[in-house]
């Protein structure tokens, strides 16, 4: 698979880091691409305030319609306070409830920094 990455979501100075990262990847519904952008442009900048996101990948070759997107996060405890900060928001909120309808199919992992 070939991404490129969205121009909404610039990427952090990344550099490793102990903590975790969780990798969520979705499948959108063909067409969709732009109106998913949109929508989750708006959602990613509510949603900043409460967590590290690293960056933001769509697929241009291999399985289409495929994004995805990683958060950084110390632990696990912090992941789910974050995550629960966040659906205060209403942004955050509104994002999801515009972008769940355009999706196939959501997986996410959560990832670990080896070495």
């Amino acid at each position: 698979m070939v991404c490129r990455e969205f121009g909404f979501w610039a990427p952090e100075d990344f550099h490793a880091m102990d903590g975790i990262y969780e990798l969520r990847s979705y499948q959108l519904h063909p067409g969709k691409l732009l109106e998913w952008g949109q929508h989750w442009k708006k959602g990613v900048e509510a949603r900043r305030q409460y967590t590290t996101p690293i960056g933001a990948w769509f697929s241009q070759l291999g399985p289409l319609h495929c994004v995805h997107h990683l958060w950084y996060y110390k632990n696990l405890q912090e992941r789910q306070m974050s995550r629960e900060r966040a659906w205060e928001s209403e942004a955050w909120a509104k994002a999801v409830k515009l972008t769940v309808p355009l999706l196939t199919h959501l997986d996410a992992a959560i990832l670990r920094r080896i070495g």
